[in-house]
């Protein structure tokens, strides 16, 4: 699960990497976060502070200094990182919502994501702060974090992008885009392909189909007989047909 938006927010200059030790004060615990840490471009945690740690046994052994797959770890790993490479590229805070997993259970979390930036301009690190949320709240944090739009197909990208953040199976969020899509454009067939640049053909992962139409989930097009989606895969644009 995951969620994001830009936040206006200082500059964090640099500062040392202490580490948490159960008991002691850090400068982590001296931000007031109730979840605060520093992570490099990877994600891996040089600083680690939340208030709960110790209630499931998460030390810093377990955190500090390890692939952040191996330690606490956000369950929407690869949109992670990019979000932290983006933070740090345009050296803007974002604020955000994920979940992190660690011994079996999931942990929501609100976050802002702050790049902390050294002499000469250069940022390579990130300081991140923020705060449990409720499962019964989660719903509606995402919701504040999606811009106000009055186009319609802004609205209807939105929807669609509520229901797949609920779920990480590939086939679901296939299924439920192509059938929010097909229903919301009010056509006979939506079709979802997937595609290898090295393959003449396109695999129909998702469908969304009227009657008295035929299914056709799971078959191959060839893209010699199919022009127009060629033509789609090759210029990476919309074809009107």
């Amino acid at each position: 699960m995951t969620a994001t938006t830009n936040s206006p927010g200082a500059e964090c200059h640099p500062m040392d990497s202490p580490t948490l030790a159960p008991g002691k004060s850090s400068f982590l615990q001296e931000l007031g976060a109730e979840l605060a840490f520093t992570q490099d471009l990877s994600g891996q945690y040089l600083s680690f502070y939340w208030q709960e740690a110790l209630e499931y046994g998460l030390t810093q052994e377990k955190v500090l200094r390890l692939p952040l797959k191996d330690s606490f770890c956000p369950v929407a790993l690869e949109a992670y990182r990019e979000q932290i490479q983006r933070v740090l590229e345009l050296k803007t805070p974002q604020r955000c919502i994920h979940a992190f997993g660690y011994q079996g259970q999931s942990f929501p979390f609100e976050l802002v994501i702050s790049p902390i930036v050294q002499a000469g301009d250069k940022a390579t690190t990130v300081l991140v702060m923020g705060h449990l949320l409720p499962q019964e709240s989660v719903q509606s944090a995402i919701d504040s974090l999606v811009p106000i739009s009055l186009d319609p197909n802004q609205k209807l990208l939105t929807k669609i992008a509520r229901k797949i953040r609920r779920t990480l199976d590939l086939d679901t969020i296939w299924r439920e885009t192509v059938t929010s899509l097909g229903k919301a454009l009010q056509v006979s067939r939506c079709i979802i392909c997937s595609y290898k640049p090295e393959q003449q053909k396109v695999t129909v992962e998702a469908e969304y189909c009227q009657k008295p139409f035929q299914s056709i989930l799971g078959r191959q097009l060839e893209l010699e007989a199919e022009p127009q989606l060629k033509q789609a895969l090759l210029i990476s644009e919309p074809v009107v047909v």
